[in-house]
């Protein structure tokens, strides 16, 4: 008795960046490496300031840019 349990290749149909969000090979950082830094700079400032909420406040948009490559869209000077 042999079972063949059929494996499902990848889309490769999907061309547009918006599809590779979120992978390693997306946009912006890989989320473990996003969420890692975000983590450790929000951690940080709660323990320097003692402030709990700023931690957050900072963490959490910063783990999104990073994630989503926003700051490639952030103004630089010339």
């Amino acid at each position: 008795m042999s079972e063949h349990l059929e494996t499902e290749t990848p889309d490769k149909s999907c061309t547009s960046q918006s599809c590779q969000t979120g992978r390693c090979d997306g946009p912006g950082l890989c989320p473990g490496v996003a969420l890692l830094l975000a983590y450790l700079v929000g951690g940080g400032i709660a323990l320097l300031t003692g402030l709990k909420w700023l931690g957050w406040a900072v963490g959490l948009p910063l783990a999104l840019v990073l994630i989503s490559g926003a700051w490639r869209f952030l103004r630089t000077e010339s």
